[in-house]
């Protein structure tokens, strides 16, 4: 019952979902009209699939309205030092520059940088250690999508009108 409540509420003051379907002017469609550049090193095509799903989930747009370009910065600190100077943890922190243009008159839509850390156990394995590290990463790089994909949305909620075209 209160559920359905705080829906009426919601409704009543002006909420509307960011993703919602039903709309003409629903950003579904226009979040699968951004085309992707390729961005470098294996953590860039990892960063890149989960885009990918995340916004063409129909596959990439044959005439894209959008381009996506990213760049990745990683770094690792320690974290955990025991009084035998071993490390015992570490912080894996990846930044993305994050520039949406749109590709009909050129206009940078959104700039800017999104970033996250995940940390990870050090053991005395070695292959261990680079298993937590690569775990760390793939988590890292997974918000790091869904907060990329927020971002665009709000970009492409907030664009102003494409200037019209010169003939």
């Amino acid at each position: 019952m209160i559920m359905i409540a705080a829906g009426f509420l919601s409704t009543a003051c002006g909420f509307s979902p960011l993703y919602r379907q039903d709309e003409a002017d629903s950003l579904v469609p226009k979040m699968a009209q951004v085309s992707i550049d390729v961005i470098a090193d294996r953590r860039g095509q990892i960063l890149r699939n989960k885009l990918l799903t995340a916004l063409n989930p129909r596959g990439s747009p044959e005439k894209p309205l959008y381009r996506l370009k990213i760049t990745l910065k990683e770094s690792t600190a320690s974290t955990g030092i025991r009084a035998d100077d071993t490390r015992t943890r570490g912080n894996l922190t990846i930044q993305a520059n994050i520039r949406l243009q749109r590709l009909t008159d050129d206009r940078l839509i959104y700039n800017g940088k999104s970033s996250f850390t995940g940390s990870f156990d050090l053991f005395r394995n070695p292959y261990a250690s680079w298993v937590a590290e690569n775990d760390a990463r793939d988590k890292t790089l997974t918000l790091l999508s869904q907060d990329i994909k927020i971002r665009i949305a709000f970009a492409l909620r907030d664009q102003a009108p494409a200037a019209p075209t010169k003939r």
